[in-house]
């Protein structure tokens, strides 16, 4: 269902707001099933774990500086375009 019209208006404007607002390209649904926003935030805040862990070669270009891990907050797409556009 389109969410916009031709002419730039929403179509619903009502059920435009950020409570109803979900990461929803095709990888973050996979990887999303039925989690709450939160639930997902926390998932896509550990995805470091797992190399960390699994990965030899990774351990071995983090240690000689070709990999960089950031530390921050997991902010999607439409909470930052939300706040600047407000």
């Amino acid at each position: 269902m389109r969410k916009w019209v031709y002419d730039g208006t929403c179509k619903h404007p009502k059920r435009l707001h950020i409570n109803n607002q979900m990461p929803a390209c095709a990888s973050c649904n996979i990887n999303r099933h039925a989690m709450s926003l939160e639930e997902f935030r926390r998932l896509v805040g550990g995805f470091f774990t797992s190399p960390n862990r699994d990965s030899v070669q990774y351990r071995i270009a983090k240690r000689y500086g070709f990999i960089g891990e950031l530390t921050k907050p997991v902010v999607f797409y439409f909470e930052s375009w939300a706040d600047e556009n407000q």
